[in-house]
């Protein structure tokens, strides 16, 4: 057998393996389009099929472009008609090529992303409502308490300084205070985590309680946490006396807390 068939076999033995290693690829990937799983296991045999492929792929094509070479520069007959047929049909296949791939990134990089960007973001609208609404939740229960403890210390006849530590822990407050409309302080109990020195009531407080609505808001702190403050009118309006409060600032659990900046300051409760 002279050289040029035993060429030929090699290259036809070559191309067959070039098309069953590609067959077999399109085999795992049809396993794996519907199985996450299966694809994970396969994809690594995916790579080194396709990788062998292209392997046999080069060595076809360096033979080719080696043997086109050797006879332009012996001066064979038809090597330069076949030359220039090689150059037409390769640029007419690689320029469609071209263009389908830049459209598919294309494709890939803004259509696809776009899909998922929505979605992610729809994703994210609907837990700040959720996250927003919990808060809202749990602010509506703190005030809930403050009233729970503003009818405890009614029905104590006037006995507030022995009891507001005790209801404070029962609610789990930072600070209870008894104040009067106009801003004068009473009684108060704070934990022994809180600074000793009591705040002045916020204005807009005692406007709220003033006009016979109870009060609550969520409120940052300077060390990045937050807190929920309430309050409401401390037994019945009696006239010629003036109307008393009840003051609690409740911690926000962490997780909760870092969605404060999300709430902001909410309206009050009525």
């Amino acid at each position: 057998m002279d050289a040029a068939s035993v060429r030929r076999a090699a290259s036809a033995v070559l191309m067959g393996i070039g098309g069953l290693l590609w067959l077999a690829a399109i085999l795992f990937m049809a396993q794996t389009a519907q199985n996450s799983e299966q694809f994970g296991r396969l994809h690594p045999w995916i790579l080194m099929v396709n990788g062998a492929g292209l392997v046999v792929l080069l060595v076809l094509l360096g033979a080719k472009v080696t043997q086109l070479v050797r006879d332009w520069r012996g001066h064979v007959i038809g090597s330069r008609i076949k030359a220039r047929m090689v150059w037409i049909f390769g640029v007419l296949a690689t320029l469609p090529i071209l263009l389908v791939y830049f459209f598919a990134v294309q494709f890939l990089n803004r259509g696809i992303d776009s899909w998922f960007n929505v979605e992610i973001r729809r994703s994210l609208d609907d837990a700040l409502v959720l996250s927003r609404s919990a808060l809202e939740v749990r602010m509506r229960e703190h005030l809930a308490d403050t009233q729970l403890v503003a009818d405890e210390l009614a029905a104590s006849g006037g006995a507030y300084p022995g009891l507001l530590e005790t209801l404070r822990q029962q609610v789990g407050a930072h600070e209870l205070t008894i104040a009067t409309e106009s801003g004068s302080l009473i009684a108060l109990s704070k934990g022994l985590s809180s600074d000793l020195v009591p705040e002045e009531l916020p204005d807009e407080l005692l406007l709220q309680i003033r006009q016979g609505r109870p009060f609550v808001s969520l409120e940052p702190q300077v060390n990045g946490g937050y807190l929920v403050r309430t309050a409401v009118q401390l037994g019945p309006t009696v006239p010629g006396r003036e109307r008393l409060l009840v003051q609690a600032v409740y911690p926000v659990a962490e997780r909760l807390g870092a969605l404060g900046h999300c709430a902001g300051r909410l309206p009050a409760v009525r």
